[in-house]
C-alpha cells in the first residue's frame, strides 16, 4: 500500500546506534540517512464467538 493511502504513521526511533552504541535523538526532527524501514500492520476487530440454534419443525 502506498504511504499516501495509510491512515496513520506511527514513528519508532532507536535510542542507541546498533553499531557504536552512541545515544540517538528520540524525535521526528532527527536527520534520517536513507529510506526508513517500513512495515504495515492491519488492525482487525476482536473475533466474536457465535452459536446458531435452529428450532425443529
Amino acid at each position: 500500500m502506498p504511504v499516501e493511502d495509510v491512515d496513520e504513521i506511527i514513528p519508532h526511533y532507536a535510542d542507541k546506534c546498533k553499531n557504536c552504541g552512541k545515544e540517538l535523538p528520540l524525535e521526528e526532527t532527527a536527520d534520517v540517512i536513507g529510506e526508513p524501514f517500513r512495515w504495515q500492520v492491519t488492525e482487525i476487530e476482536p473475533i466474536k464467538s457465535l452459536r446458531h440454534r435452529a428450532s425443529g419443525t
